[in-house]
């Protein structure tokens, strides 16, 4: 952990500059490099703005310099993304992206560590094994899907449908409904 140091009361009244000037010295390079910890420093195309922020966890062991929990944004997959990096492990965890939440019947959002959720209905065809494609396709993976069939007020039987054959674009499902029934369904990839 780097140390800044600085010297209050600097310049001082009635003191001669000269006397003052390498204290003055120590101050101005302690901020310009306290600056360009978190921030674009001094000189720079978008000085001033935040590179990252870092944020000091409690309880640090003596001596430990990597403490510190840093929150900062990245490109990834061609899109500016946060993440946040844990000081005492180093792991990084990826909080937003990939894409826009979708918050729509037919949606998807992101979880942290890069996971996305997606859901949606379609309408089943009784016995037929029949693929069904995501509202968006996984990035890279489809790790389930999870379906139920909406149960009809005169049903008197119990129906069925089983999703399998996950890919990033599609999964395929087969329902054991006698007739045409609504499903609801819900998918974790990355």
């Amino acid at each position: 952990m780097t140390i800044y140091n600085y010297n209050l009361g600097i310049p001082a009244t009635n003191n001669d500059p000269s006397q003052d000037q390498p204290n003055m010295r120590i101050n101005n390079d302690s901020i310009y490099n306290l600056v360009g910890v978190d921030h674009i420093n001094f000189g720079n195309a978008n000085n001033g703005k935040h590179k990252q922020v870092q944020l000091q966890t409690g309880n640090i062991p003596p001596g430990l310099i990597n403490g510190f929990e840093t929150l900062y944004a990245k490109v990834a997959a061609g899109n500016g993304e946060l993440f946040f990096t844990r000081g005492l492990s180093g792991t990084e965890i990826q909080m937003t992206g990939p894409g826009a939440p979708s918050i729509i019947a037919n949606g998807s959002t992101f979880l942290p560590g890069g996971l996305i959720l997606q859901w949606g209905t379609y309408v089943a065809v009784a016995t037929t094994a029949t693929s069904k494609n995501f509202n968006s396709v996984f990035p890279n993976n489809c790790f389930g899907v999870w379906a139920n069939m909406q149960k009809l007020t005169s049903q008197t039987s119990v129906d069925t449908v089983y999703c399998y054959g996950f890919t990033p674009a599609a999964f395929t499902y087969f329902s054991t409904s006698s007739g045409v029934r609504t499903v609801n369904w819900i998918a974790i990839g990355n």
